[in-house]
């Protein structure tokens, strides 16, 4: 939509043309594939899983280069992710998907298997020391917990109005509490207990 109003019409021309190919290969080509192997969305997240994995050693290894150095944090996942946010929010929702998995199974190895799955990605998410990351996982476990009780439009409700009124009457400190550990994860200094 934007091409023609672009200043570099080519870039912006092979631009759109390659969110065009992404659309059609990870959205259509994907969700025609999956339809005839019901077991492919689940491959493709092991395989994503490992992948995961793979850049998680790579970063452990970065990270005692630079002598467990948290300040180095946001710029060990290089040159896989930009930043420990990116990667934190990665593992969150892989921490979600493996431990949701383990209710779906009946066989108590493969559970065991994705539990475990769960807990490294879980010590990932506390390992990146992203705030994003640490705060998507009770977001995370308040959502599962609301579709196991399996409440009523009211009850969701009445909830969010609660949890917004908590977020207006807290709004200081929280603010204040946010602008202390932003300062603190710059300061060099500081532990990783003190910049959560």
């Amino acid at each position: 939509v934007s091409i023609p109003f672009s200043q570099i019409i080519v870039v912006s021309a092979k631009f759109s043309f390659i969110n065009l190919l992404y659309m059609l290969v990870f959205y259509i080509f994907t969700a025609r594939q999956m339809k005839n192997n019901r077991n492919l969305f689940f491959q493709m997240i092991i395989l994503y899983s490992m992948g995961m994995i793979a850049v998680l050693l790579w970063s452990l290894y970065r990270f005692w280069q630079m002598e467990w150095n948290p300040v180095v944090m946001r710029g060990i996942f290089l040159p896989f992710y930009n930043d420990h946010t990116i990667f934190g929010a990665a593992a969150a929702i892989l921490t979600a998907l493996w431990f949701s998995t383990v209710y779906l199974c009946r066989n108590n190895i493969t559970r065991i298997f994705w539990l475990l799955m769960g807990l490294v990605f879980f010590m990932t998410v506390l390992y990146t020391t992203s705030r994003a990351a640490l705060l998507s996982i009770p977001i995370f476990i308040l959502v599962l917990v609301l579709l196991y009780l399996k409440l009523k439009t009211r009850h969701l409700i009445a909830f969010g109005g609660l949890f917004l009124l908590s977020l207006i009457v807290f709004h200081q400190p929280l603010l204040s509490k946010m602008q202390q550990v932003e300062a603190l994860s710059y300061e060099i200094n500081a532990g990783l207990s003190e910049r959560a």
